[in-house]
Parts: C-alpha cells; sequence; structure tokens
C-alpha cells in the first residue's frame, strides 16, 4: 500500500512539473517573426509569426499576428490561420500578399496559377 502512495505522489509531481513547464513556456517564449511588411506610407506593420508550413497528426501548427502603427503595437498576438496534418499550410493556401491602401493588407493565393505554370513550362518543339 506504501509503495501505491509512493507512486501516486511521483506521478503527481511528475504531472505537475510538465504542466508548470508548458505554462511557463507559453507565457515567456515568442516565435520569431517570419514577414514583416510596411504599409505604403509606412504608417503601418504588420508581423506574422507562428509556423506557416503544415501541422502534425497530433499538434496544430498556428500562424499569428502583430498590428504595429507608428511604433506601437495595436493588436498583439492575434489568432490568423491554423491547420494539422489534414490541412493546408498558411504558406500555400496564401502564398501572395500585398497592401491594398495605407491600412488594408490582402493576403491571397491565385487560382489560375498551375495553369498559367502549365503554359508557360511549355516549349514548342525544335525543328
Amino acid at each position: 500500500m506504501r509503495k501505491l502512495y509512493k507512486f501516486t505522489a511521483l506521478i503527481s509531481i511528475l504531472v505537475l512539473t510538465l504542466t508548470a513547464g508548458v505554462i511557463i513556456h507559453g507565457l515567456l517564449f515568442k516565435p520569431p517573426v517570419w514577414l514583416s511588411t510596411a504599409s505604403p506610407n509606412k504608417t503601418f506593420t504588420v508581423e506574422l509569426t507562428g509556423d506557416k508550413g503544415r501541422g502534425g497528426f497530433i499538434f496544430y501548427n498556428t500562424v499569428r499576428f502583430n498590428v504595429i502603427r507608428n511604433g506601437q503595437p495595436i493588436v498583439e498576438n492575434a489568432y490568423a490561420h491554423s491547420g494539422d496534418s489534414m490541412d493546408i499550410s498558411f504558406e500555400l493556401a496564401y502564398p501572395e500578399h500585398a497592401w491594398v491602401s495605407d491600412n488594408v493588407m490582402r493576403f491571397w493565393r491565385n487560382p489560375h496559377l498551375p495553369e498559367e505554370r502549365k503554359k508557360s513550362d511549355w516549349t514548342a518543339p525544335h525543328k
């Protein structure tokens, strides 16, 4: 019976330590910025963080963003996209981006790109 109590106490300590480590990591770790772009008038800057690739079987990959106006953050760590191994990655879903105006940024994917690519890859036969 005493061994069961020791084993239960050991497992409890292990779970609490692991939980505390995950919480501390989540609070202190800042993911690197992999895209930073400024508006045409340099008023706004949008930064994308997180993992732009495909997620795994267990964990989702998440892309988040920050919006900075005149050097002051106005939106921090906001959700933009997430997915697991069965979802399209951010970099495939939205490979293009541009500022529409000084305060509007657009992300998109050209739906005709594969057809255009096939046409441009085609070369005439040599004579």
